[in-house]
C-alpha cells in the first residue's frame, strides 16, 4: 500500500497483524431463486464440499491460472481455497504457494496425489510439478474442460454418464489448439469430444482478448472475400495488422473459444470493441440482449461461422444490435440443444452438465436449460463453486481420485 498508493493517498492506516490466509469478498448471482456462485471466497471458503463418490485418498489440486483457487481433499470432503486471482502476476503466484502451505497445515493434510491442468505453461502446473517432485507423489494432469464438467458433476454428487457442455474463454486442447466451446460425451468419467464451436484463427495473442475487434477481423477474413471493406463499414480497427499476422502466421493459433466468439460478436455489433477488464465485451453483450420477433434461420454447432456471417450481414443492413444480441444467445442455446439431442440418440445419456465461465451468463444458461428440460434432459448446473475457472480444482480432484 505504501509503495503503490502513497502518491495518491494523504494518509494510510496500517496494521501489523500478519495475514495468514488472504480472502477477497465473495461474489454470487441468483439463478431461478437459487444461489449461483461467481467467486467463492470470504464466508464460504474453506467450508468443505461433501462429495460422496470420493475415495479416502488425500489430493491437492492446483486449479487453473485465471481466477485461480486450489483445493485439498480428505476422505469425502473437499476444501477449496479462497480466490487467489490471475497467476500472470508474480505476487499472486507467491500468495498461491503460501496459501497451499497454510491450508495443508491447517487441515493436517499430507497429499498422496497432486492434480493440475494440462497446459504446459501454466504457473499452477509448474508449482504442481515442483510439489509432486518435492513430496515424491504422483502427478495427474487433467484436460481443462474435462475438469469443468467434473466440477459440476462433483458438486451435484453425480458420478454417472453425462453430456458435458464446457463453454469458456481458453483451455489447452488435446490437439494443441485453444479449446473453449466443447461438448463431450462423458462415460465412466472419460470424455469423448463430440462437438465444438467452429474453429477460427485467434490472431494477436493475449491482446486479442482485450481488443475484441481483432478476433472479429480475423473471422471476417475467413468468411468474406471483401473483408477489409466490411471491416471499415462496421467501424473496426486494426484490420491490416491482423491480416499481416495471419499472412505471416505470427502469434496465431486455432481456437474454438466461446468467449472469443462472444468478443467477436460484441465487436461487430458495436457493443464493446476494447475491454477494460476480463469478460467485459461478453457481459455488455448479455446486458443489451432482449427478445425479438425477428425471424432467423436455425444453425447447428458446426455452423458457428454461418451464424457469425448472418449477424454481420444483418448488422450491415441496419438491424438493431439489441435484437441481434438476443438472437445470438438464442441461436447458441439451440446449437447446444441440437448437439445434445444428437448425442443422446446414439448414447442414451439423459443428463447434461453445463459448466465454464460462459455460463456465468444467466441469459444463455436459462435459454439452454429450458430447451434441454423441455426435451426431458436432467440438467446439472453450479451452485457451490463457480462455473468459471474458480471451480476447476474441484473437478481436478474428482477426476484425479478416479485416475
Amino acid at each position: 500500500a505504501v509503495e503503490f498508493l502513497s502518491t495518491i493517498a494523504d494518509e494510510i492506516l496500517l496494521n501489523d497483524r500478519e495475514i495468514l490466509l488472504r480472502s477477497d469478498d465473495s461474489v454470487a448471482d441468483v439463478f431461478e431463486q437459487d444461489f449461483y456462485m461467481i467467486r467463492r471466497s470470504r464466508g464460504f471458503s474453506p467450508l468443505p464440499i461433501h462429495v460422496k463418490n470420493l475415495s479416502s485418498k488425500k489430493i491437492l489440486a492446483l486449479g487453473a491460472d485465471l481466477k485461480n483457487s486450489f483445493s485439498v481433499s480428505d476422505k469425502q470432503f473437499v476444501f477449496t481455497s479462497p480466490y487467489i486471482g490471475d497467476l500472470s502476476d508474480l505476487r499472486s503466484v507467491a500468495v498461491l504457494e503460501e496459501s497451499i502451505d497454510r491450508m495443508l497445515n491447517l487441515f493436517e493434510i499430507e497429499p498422496e496425489l497432486i492434480a493440475c491442468d494440462l497446459h504446459p505453461n501454466y504457473e499452477s502446473v509448474k508449482i504442481a510439478e515442483s510439489i509432486a517432485e518435492k513430496k515424491n507423489v504422483p502427478l495427474v494432469k487433467i484436460q481443462h474442460h474435462h475438469a469443468h464438467i467434473a466440477a459440476c458433476m462433483a458438486e451435484n454428487n453425480f458420478a454417472g454418464d453425462v453430456i458435458g457442455v464446457a463453454f469458456d474463454g481458453t483451455g489447452f486442447g488435446l490437439d494443441g489448439s485453444i479449446w473453449g466451446g466443447e461438448i463431450f460425451a462423458v462415460k465412466n468419467l472419460n470424455f469423448d469430444r463430440k462437438f465444438s464451436i467452429s474453429p477460427f484463427i485467434h490472431a494477436g495473442g493475449d491482446l486479442a482478448t482485450i481488443e475484441s475487434e481483432r478476433i472479429a477481423n480475423s473471422m471476417l477474413i475467413d468468411l468474406f472475400p471483401n473483408a477489409e471493406d466490411i471491416s471499415k463499414k462496421l467501424g473496426l480497427n486494426n484490420f491490416r495488422a491482423v491480416k499481416f499476422l495471419r499472412d505471416h502466421n505470427v502469434n496465431c493459433v486455432k481456437s474454438s473459444s466461446c468467449g472469443r466468439l462472444f468478443d467477436a460478436v460484441s465487436a461487430v455489433l458495436n457493443v464493446k470493441r476494447v475491454s477494460t477488464f476480463e469478460g467485459e465485451a461478453a457481459i455488455d453483450l448479455e446486458n443489451i440482449a432482449e427478445k425479438s420477433d425477428l425471424a432467423y434461420p436455425k444453425f447447428s454447432i458446426d455452423q458457428t461461422h454461418d451464424l457469425f456471417r448472418w449477424l454481420v450481414e444483418k448488422k450491415l443492413s441496419g438491424v438493431d444490435s439489441k435484437k441481434l444480441s438476443y438472437i445470438f444467445h438464442q441461436s447458441l442455446a439451440e446449437m447446444i440443444f441440437e448437439a445434445c439431442l444428437q448425442i443422446r440418440s446414439k448414447s442414451n445419456i439423459e443428463t447434461v452438465a453445463l459448466s465454464g465461465g460462459t455460463f456465468q451468463n444467466t441469459l444463455l444458461l436459462k435459454l439452454t436449460k429450458d430447451l434441454l428440460e423441455s426435451a426431458g434432459f436432467r440438467v446439472l448446473i453450479h451452485h457451490l463453486v463457480p462455473p468459471n475457472d474458480g471451480g476447476i480444482s474441484l473437478g481436478q480432484i474428482f477426476l484425479a481420485d478416479r485416475k
